[in-house]
């Protein structure tokens, strides 16, 4: 467990940390569960009808671009990021807080970056006005995850790094 879930750990949750706990939760389960429902669906009228849903296997592929930006988000308050600590957790403390502190900042930029390009891209693909081959949705819908997920990773990054620094929620 990294030093930024420890705070989280102990704090008792009200009903801001459930409701946002729970938006990022629903929105990967029902995206997980749309794209299983699809490919389910898929198989059975290939196989049982032969015949196809032609617009299937696209909005499937969007289900899960969606379940992985915003689940990355709670993927962060549970600890579930891959990590690389074992140089880091041989240092003395003060040392190892200094490195997790500039990983972090690395980290808020990074996804701060990815906010800001994942936005212009999302307003390129309206402004051309992009649609998916297949199914005909706007291409938006696939590409807003990215801005939006980002944008919930911030919050919980910052969030999880204000109750490191001042100790409360």
């Amino acid at each position: 467990m990294s030093a930024l879930e420890k705070p989280l750990k102990k704090k008792k949750e009200g009903i801001l940390h459930h409701s946002w706990d729970a938006l990022e939760i629903w929105i990967s389960f029902i995206c997980m569960s749309g794209a299983l429902i699809l490919c389910f669906t898929q198989v059975i009228v290939r196989y049982v009808f032969q015949s196809s849903i032609s617009w299937s296997e696209e909005i499937a592929k969007w289900f899960v671009v969606w379940v992985t930006f915003a689940g990355s988000a709670y993927a962060f308050k549970v600890g579930a990021h891959i990590g690389v600590e074992a140089f880091v957790n041989l240092l003395p403390a003060k040392p190892r807080r200094i490195i997790q502190w500039i990983a972090n900042i690395l980290t808020i930029i990074f996804v701060l970056l990815m906010i800001f390009y994942g936005a212009l891209f999302l307003g390129e693909s309206i402004e051309m006005g992009q649609v998916a081959p297949a199914s005909r949705l706007p291409m938006a819908i696939a590409y807003s995850a990215l801005p939006i997920g980002f944008t919930l990773v911030l919050f919980r990054l910052l969030y999880m790094n204000f109750v490191q620094i001042t100790g409360r929620d």
